[in-house]
């Protein structure tokens, strides 16, 4: 289990079942959810009686209603704003609990009840998981979640499959547990008549939402089956309400992502989000904020993490004739991109993350992220991609990107083909690389200029002659990059590693260097300097961060 999130005082109250703990970190008064995050049996509420939607559908324009302490086991859509408020117990499931079953003559168990084709987008998977980021349908066993196979293969203990009649079978006999099998996409959805929602104080499980989809997200549902199949993220619906709120919830195993609030003005906020299959949270509109947040183990189905065909397979799933098999990346902890603006990402933990834990790309601007943790990422911590303009500050960033620590692909933080970039007093310890700067040609028409690193922490560990992984600071790319107009520059930043300069790379400005002294002769830094073992240890004591490197 995860350890406490270091998080700011939120003087509201949380959601159901969440405890919170307080610590004083390098001067600051910080407080962590400790959020169950690990799977495992629960005790079984009761399911609701009454209808959730009838609530809703009741209430005035700007009303406010109040959930019962119970399981709601239905999918709810909000046209109109009002406030959804969840007392402690109030709980709404994607699932529903399965009780008659057959045994097989080969020992396996088989459903009377039949499971929805659960239709999404062509989907990119990581090879080595067959289709598992292509395969929505859920089942959980006393609240675990089981691993499905192909639907001609034998499932084992911990497995299941979906029959050609799409009856779901088990490895295992079910007994007096509680088999739980999700039969809707969504939890809650919204139209773009629904300005001003707010949904607090909930937990939510169990969805198979298509990839790039939100369990609770603020427009309509996907629509169509096969050939005619129109995914919720295409904008081909009705569009986003404006100004959502999710505050205080915690959100778990949805297929594709938890969260997707694409209006103007979301907030989200206070919230645990884990076990995402996709994402924690999916691009959250202009104007948001995105606050106090535990975001970790995300992207549980293997969706790909790096755009590579020798280590990602594209399905058609869709059943649209115009497959296009490029091996798109979308996974993680949250991913913003196609020119969201002026969002607040703020005091949130992001951690084990499979995939990037923050990902900004293409044509996002005005960007803050500021006094966020991210660690334990298989990618990058912070990764702001394409994109121009963002203040990216007080970050603490550790142990990120040793899934993909080859080519510069496991920064702790990178400014990737990006403008006007300022990157500083950001504290980063043993991530596969420290910060990178890169500029690739033909990228969407960024100059790549005004980038600034300064006054950075980084903490580094020494791995091979080659220079990655192991860099503290990098600029590379394209030669215009380095030119003097670009104005791309470092300056001022902290460097640790445990033993003196030999030989071996450590930093880079458009060709590597070993010695800081020569680094410090370029644009890329100006008065850099080595920390002692004792400063070293301040910090890492000070941010709450390993004083040392994990084996890689």
């Amino acid at each position: 289990m995860e350890t406490p999130v270091n998080q700011r005082v939120i003087l509201r109250p949380l959601a159901q079942g969440r405890k919170v703990a307080c610590a004083m970190v390098a001067g600051t008064f910080l407080c962590s959810i400790l959020a169950v995050v690990a799977s495992g049996a629960t005790a079984q509420a009761a399911t609701c009686s009454g209808s959730l939607q009838a609530k809703i559908d009741a209430a005035p324009v700007g009303g406010t209603v109040t959930a019962d302490a119970c399981i709601y086991r239905e999918q709810v859509k909000i046209t109109k704003p009002l406030t959804l408020i969840g007392q402690p117990g109030s709980e709404i499931r994607g699932s529903d609990v399965w009780t008659d079953w057959t045994q097989l003559s080969d020992g396996d168990y088989r459903s009377a009840r039949t499971v929805p084709n659960f239709y999404q987008e062509d989907v990119s998977c990581e090879k080595g998981y067959p289709t598992r980021c292509a395969w929505p349908e859920q089942v959980f066993i006393d609240g675990s979640p089981l691993t499905q196979v192909t639907s001609g293969a034998n499932p084992a203990l911990g497995e299941f499959k979906a029959d050609g009649n799409r009856r779901i079978v088990l490895g295992e006999a079910p007994g007096s547990r509680v088999v739980e099998v999700t039969v809707r996409k969504h939890w809650i959805t919204g139209t773009s008549s629904a300005d001003g929602v707010t949904i607090q104080g909930f937990t939510m499980k169990h969805a198979a939402t298509d990839w790039r989809c939100g369990g609770v997200q603020s427009r309509e549902p996907s629509t169509g089956s096969g050939a005619t199949f129109d995914s919720c993220r295409n904008g081909q619906n009705s569009g986003d309400g404006d100004r959502w709120s999710l505050l205080d919830s915690e959100l778990s195993y949805a297929h594709g992502a938890l969260v997707s609030l694409r209006g103007e003005n979301a907030l989200i906020e206070g919230n645990v989000l884990h076990h995402g299959g996709e994402l924690g949270i999916h691009n959250p509109g202009d104007g948001s904020v995105v606050r106090a947040n535990e975001v970790a183990f995300n992207n549980t189905e293997h969706f790909c993490i790096r755009p590579a065909t020798d280590y990602c397979q594209v399905f058609p799933t869709d059943g649209d004739a115009s497959f296009n098999p490029d091996p798109l990346t979308e996974s993680g902890g949250m991913k913003i991109a196609g020119g969201k603006g002026n969002i607040l990402v703020t005091e949130n933990n992001f951690h084990h993350n499979y995939g990037n834990g923050i990902w900004c790309d293409v044509g996002c601007h005005d960007m803050t992220y500021s006094n966020n943790r991210s660690h334990h990422n298989a990618r990058r911590g912070i990764f702001f991609e394409i994109s121009y303009r963002a203040d990216i500050y007080s970050n603490v960033l550790y142990e990120n990107g040793w899934k993909t620590p080859e080519g510069l692909n496991g920064a702790g933080l990178e400014v990737g083909t990006s403008d006007a970039a300022d990157v500083h007093d950001n504290t980063l310890a043993w991530n596969a690389d420290g910060i990178v700067a890169k500029c690739s040609s033909g990228r969407d028409n960024a100059s790549c200029e005004n980038n600034s690193i300064h006054d950075n922490t980084i903490l580094q560990e020494e791995n091979g002659t080659d220079g990655w992984p192991g860099l503290a600071l990098s600029f590379s790319g394209q030669s215009s990059f380095f030119a003097a107009a670009s104005n791309n520059r470092g300056a001022g930043n902290d460097y640790y590693y445990d033993h003196a300069e030999d030989g071996h790379v450590r930093f880079a400005w458009s060709t590597k260097y070993s010695s800081l002294a020569s680094f410090n002769a370029t644009p890329g830094e100006e008065g850099g300097r080595y920390l002692t073992r004792t400063e070293k240890d301040t910090v890492t004591a000070n941010e709450g961060i390993p004083a040392n490197p994990e084996p890689h």
